[in-house]
């Protein structure tokens, strides 16, 4: 919850730094938009999706191993344009939840419709289906 409390707080300095605002002048033209009402409309559940080949091992040149990695991602709220901000959830040592990328319970979900991003979330290794060596029992 801290991280995304200071990556809401750095997305929002960033956008200020690009356009030559301060912290003043975004709070004073701040639209206050509740997004947990928006996000009670349901969506569909986000499908498994796969990096087919996503490299084994990326400090090795010479290995060209690869395994698929599952994601998944919800563009209910992307806003499409060049600009539009990418938030990507890595589920850390657990398995990838589909609900994620929807679920009113993330603050990532409420800072997405609010700032029209996608959102990605990402199955680490060897948890969940993303296995890169397969079955060692």
């Amino acid at each position: 919850m801290v991280r995304l409390t200071i990556l809401a707080a750095a997305l929002a300095l960033s956008s200020a730094a690009s356009k030559h605002q301060t912290i003043t002048d975004l709070l004073k033209n701040a639209q206050t938009v509740d997004a947990r009402e928006a996000l009670d409309t349901p969506l569909p559940q986000p499908a498994d999706m796969w990096f087919e080949g996503q490299l084994l091992d990326h400090t090795d040149a010479a290995n060209s191993k690869t395994w698929k990695q599952r994601y998944h991602f919800n563009k209910a709220w992307f806003g499409g344009r060049s600009d539009s901000p990418v938030f990507v959830y890595i589920n850390g040592e657990n398995v990838a939840d589909p609900n994620t990328t929807i679920s009113s319970s993330y603050f990532m979900n409420e800072l997405a419709q609010k700032y029209g991003a996608l959102t990605v979330s990402l199955e680490h290794r060897f948890y969940g289906q993303s296995q890169p060596t397969g079955d060692l029992s």
